[in-house]
């Protein structure tokens, strides 16, 4: 990450809850960052695509049945709402 006052390579000081990160560059000035994960509509319509198809090869090769397995079956196709 470059440093917003300077443009310089940056380190991590310290980190915390996970995504709070505190920074210094080269020239020693220091700034915080909150980092966060962005996931776009072409994320989400993959994410979709591969979930139908896992659930469709699942379903295909006996590996999951919905009246034999209805706690996998249901994770799958919550999944698939959740991205809808």
């Amino acid at each position: 990450m470059k440093c917003p006052e300077c443009g310089a390579d940056t380190h991590v000081l310290s980190t915390r809850r996970g995504s709070h990160r505190r920074r210094e560059c080269f020239n020693e000035h220091r700034f915080s960052t909150d980092e966060t994960v962005a996931v776009s509509s072409d994320d989400e319509d993959d994410l979709y695509a591969r979930l139908e198809s896992l659930s469709k090869s699942l379903e295909g090769s006996g590996r999951i049945d919905e009246h034999d397995s209805p706690g996998a079956y249901a994770t799958i196709l919550d999944a698939m709402n959740a991205l809808r």
